[in-house]
């Protein structure tokens, strides 16, 4: 009985060590380069920068494609670009006869393009939106710190998106 766990074991360690997410990509697509992202957005701080070091580091640590440093080395083009940070009041309160917001909804929205190099064709196009409540008595650096974690949250859900394409 022992001897049957060992080996039970030893195949379930084998299978899991085998399993990538390499295999769910066509062959002839392995590189992909980034381009710098675009910021459509005026009335914010520029978050370009910081969107483009996340989608670096989403695809190093995804490991599925190989990051390039020129367009003639890649199979994939990601362009993107940031569309919208909006803040809107949800509720706000009546307070000696005047109105006081409460809490506000922080939306972003990124706009992302992944273009097959070989057929010159669009692989997915599509915008992707997160939101976050922030209370009004927030400082900015904590507004800053979740436009951050969104835009965190889009990178890493783009690379799933390319991925899970297959």
């Amino acid at each position: 009985m022992k001897f049957q766990n060992k080996i039970i074991f030893v195949l379930i360690l084998i299978l899991n060590s085998c399993y990538s997410f390499r295999g769910a990509l066509p062959e002839d697509l392995k590189t992909i380069y980034i381009e710098p992202v675009m910021n459509k957005e005026s009335r914010e701080q520029n978050y370009a920068n910081d969107l483009n070091r996340m989608f670096i580091e989403a695809f190093v640590n995804d490991n599925s494609l190989q990051l390039v440093d020129s367009k003639s080395k890649a199979h994939i083009i990601l362009s993107s670009s940031i569309e919208q940070i909006e803040q809107k009041t949800v509720t706000f309160d009546i307070a000696s006869g005047r109105a006081q917001s409460n809490l506000y909804q922080l939306s972003l929205s990124v706009k992302i393009e992944f273009t097959n190099q070989l057929t010159q064709k669009s692989i997915l196009a599509e915008t992707l939106t997160e939101q976050r409540n922030i209370g009004a008595n927030e400082n900015p650096a904590e507004r800053t710190k979740k436009l951050k974690e969104m835009l965190l949250n889009i990178s890493t859900n783009s690379v799933d998106k390319i991925i899970g394409t297959w």
